[in-house]
């Protein structure tokens, strides 16, 4: 995040406290590059990242339920995709996906997760607190990045070390952590579910795979060995029924050819030539 040009948000506390227009500035004040080059930080009173905010899945599902993650559209625009060839790179396209759907807040941001169909990047420490006062909510995967908190002071502040050494000393005795469960870890609403509560507890955890969960996949596999087979039984039976008419054409034409003309006709070499030849064709 650059300082540069019309500064929004927190660069705007940063650029005050560069300017001296204040001695510090305490907040969730992510410490970055931009931000260190103008001011002074101490030492990351609370350390964090980028995570992803998720709906929980709903417990009775469809077996085809792992095909919901794409819409329609998108499965055909992925067969549109695998017939042709894509000349922009990955997260060129990841951004002009992304771009659309791009909330204007963390609220806005939340309401749409709770919407469903919908994941929201956002740092993780607001993440343990929605997910906290939410039972529907919760956190997929771990972290992307790795940052900390800070508090912002003027180049060369001597408040600097004194902050930076009890910061320190309240994360080594524990009330650093003491304070964040206090204010965080409230626990999930009474009207979550018993299961539900254990999870949000814990909402980095992976849930397990049972069969109700991945059934859906070996239906499609059933489905598709059912195909074949029939597909199979019926190019057996046309190619079956094409050989008996086949063979019956035989048989009828030799039976015309092979009558006998006489009663002494199996007593003639001539006819049993042709009898033997008749035998040949029917095999």
């Amino acid at each position: 995040m650059s300082l540069d040009g019309a500064p929004h948000g927190y660069n705007v506390v940063v650029l005050g406290v560069k300017d001296e227009e204040a001695d510090l500035a305490l907040a969730d004040l992510t410490i970055t590059y931009s931000r260190d080059e103008a001011v002074d930080f101490t030492t990351p009173f609370m350390t964090l990242g980028i995570g992803i905010l998720f709906r929980k899945p709903q417990e009775n599902q469809a077996l085809l339920f792992f095909l919901s993650p794409l819409s329609v559209d998108v499965w055909l625009c992925m067969a549109v995709a695998y017939l042709g060839e894509s000349k922009s790179e990955t997260y060129e396209r990841m951004w002009q996906a992304m771009s659309g759907s791009l909330a204007d807040s963390n609220a806005d941001g939340v309401s749409r997760v709770h919407a469903g169909g919908y994941a929201f990047l956002m740092e993780s420490t607001t993440i343990e607190y929605v997910v906290e006062r939410n039972c529907q909510l919760t956190q997929v995967g771990g972290l992307l990045d790795s940052k900390g908190y800070g508090i912002a002071m003027p180049a060369g502040s001597p408040y600097r070390s004194h902050l930076s050494a009890a910061i320190l000393r309240l994360q080594e005795d524990g009330t650093m952590q003491m304070l964040k469960n206090r204010w965080w870890k409230v626990g999930p609403p009474k009207h979550c579910p018993e299961h539900s509560r254990s999870e949000t507890l814990r909402p980095g955890s992976a849930s397990e795979l049972g069969l109700a969960k991945v059934g859906g996949v070996f239906v499609v596999l059933l489905g598709g060995l059912g195909i074949a087979c029939v597909i199979a039984f019926v190019e057996f039976f046309c190619k079956a029924r094409s050989f008996s008419k086949s063979k019956h054409r035989v048989s009828l034409l030799g039976a015309t050819i092979v009558r006998p003309k006489s009663k002494r006709a199996a007593e003639s070499q001539d006819d049993i030539v042709v009898q033997l030849n008749l035998v040949v064709l029917v095999r």
